[in-house]
């Protein structure tokens, strides 16, 4: 049994690498084309999560007990260390050569101006807000993806620090919770794929790293899955928080958490939890922000998912494709294809029915599936599967299948590597 396990990890670990490979080598390289790319993939990622739940699927678990040693400890203290000055001294370099421009990507551009009307006492949500950079209705960032800036432009230093500083936070809380692994091997694997992962970043796709702030949301969601996979309700509300009020991409995968914490009988934390979020949903965005003005956020909604994402269905290469449904991930690209020329917006609902129904559908089934299971898996375990599962679907169908949100999963894949570890069979 013990042997059976320790393939499973090997078998994680290959999968991660498989990720990353599909995300920065394949595609970019032409050794496979878009359609194998992209299903290699989506299939890499759902195997993943479903991986872990036959991985513990009649297992009867506990936390494993520390048992590395002091030098064992101080060893890997050092290994994180060195990762992070690795990792920090690669972004300083990326931001030395990689200028901030808005011709380019207005990601950076934008929170600036959040940043800097937040702090000259201007609403950063009216209407005017953006118009310098050609929009005319409300920033659909919200809070918990701009909100931390405002440190960056009060000091006047590289806004782009503040997403590496987030990233870092994520990436050791994971490390130093998977001291807690069973293989010192293990707990070695941890921080050489988190700092080989972003590395690889760094050397393929450094603009990921100078234009975008997803580095941030990838520490946003490794902090989110260590946070599901302890007892702590209000460490849960916080991190299911920050991610809400960045990306929102998990908000259907929420019902599935309240109803798994809710029938494996764990209601007081469930209510204490959502409390928490509430609570902090009203502190940090609704009474300072959304309050001022209630259709702002229907409004920027409907404009970042209906208006910009078919705009980019007419963005073109060189070869007459659009350019972010051709650059290897997602499903979106089969849609244009049947339905490109005059029927260019029926291919784009169609496309956005399939992500409710195929996401909806999935977490309708899983929820079955715990419900008939759930003597047969521990509910923080299912819980981890279950989101890799949802995210690789919700990631396969997204409209717009930009690299940089695809990008995340990976991170997620590793923080989950190292979770889904800590568990041993319980005597």
């Amino acid at each position: 049994m013990e042997l059976s396990k320790q393939r499973y990890n090997l078998l994680f670990i290959a999968l991660i690498v498989l990720e990353n490979l599909f995300l920065l080598v394949f595609h970019q390289n032409d050794i496979l084309g878009q359609s194998a790319n992209s299903i290699g993939l989506f299939a890499t990622s759902l195997l993943f999560g479903i991986l872990i739940l036959v991985k513990f699927y009649k297992t009867p678990v506990e936390i494993s007990p520390s048992t590395s040693s002091k030098h064992i400890k101080l060893i890997l203290i050092l290994l994180f260390t060195g990762g992070i000055i690795w990792t920090s001294l690669v972004t300083i370099k990326i931001l030395k050569t990689t200028a901030i421009d808005q011709r380019i990507s207005d990601i950076i551009p934008t929170i600036q101006i959040l940043c800097k009307r937040l702090l000259s006492g201007q609403y950063p949500y009216s209407y005017d807000a953006l118009t310098s950079l050609y929009y005319h209705t409300p920033s659909g960032y919200l809070p918990m993806h701009w909100l931390p800036y405002t440190a960056a432009e009060y000091f006047k230093f590289d806004y782009r620090s503040i997403t590496f500083c987030i990233w870092c936070i994520g990436a050791l809380v994971v490390m130093f919770r998977s001291m807690r692994l069973s293989k010192l091997w293990l707990q070695v694997a941890v921080p050489v794929l988190l700092a080989c992962s972003y590395y690889a970043i760094s050397q393929l796709e450094p603009n990921i790293i100078g234009w975008t702030v997803e580095i941030m949301v990838a520490g946003y969601y490794m902090l989110f899955i260590a946070g599901i996979n302890q007892k702590n309700p209000w460490i849960t509300a916080f991190v299911i928080t920050c991610c809400l009020l960045s990306r929102y991409s998990l908000v259907l995968w929420l019902p599935l958490w309240a109803f798994v914490m809710y029938v494996s009988g764990h209601r007081k934390d469930l209510i204490k939890a959502i409390i928490g979020i509430v609570v902090l949903v009203g502190i940090i965005y609704v009474i300072p922000f959304l309050s001022k003005d209630w259709s702002t956020f229907y409004v920027a909604h409907t404009t970042n998912y209906e208006t910009i994402p078919i705009v980019e269905w007419r963005h073109q290469n060189k070869d007459g494709l659009p350019v972010h449904l051709y650059n290897g991930f997602g499903l979106a690209h089969l849609f244009y294809q049947k339905y490109h020329g005059p029927d260019l917006q029926h291919g784009y609902d169609l496309l956005k029915r399939t992500l409710t129904i195929a996401t909806s559908g999935s977490l309708f089934i899983m929820g079955i599936w715990y419900w008939r299971n759930r003597k047969n898996i521990d509910y923080r375990l299912f819980l981890l599967g279950s989101f890799k599962i949802y995210l690789s679907i919700f990631f396969a169908f997204i409209m717009i299948p930009y690299m940089y949100l695809i990008m995340v999963g990976n991170f997620v894949s590793i923080a989950l590597f190292a979770e889904q570890g800590r568990y041993k069979r319980s005597e």
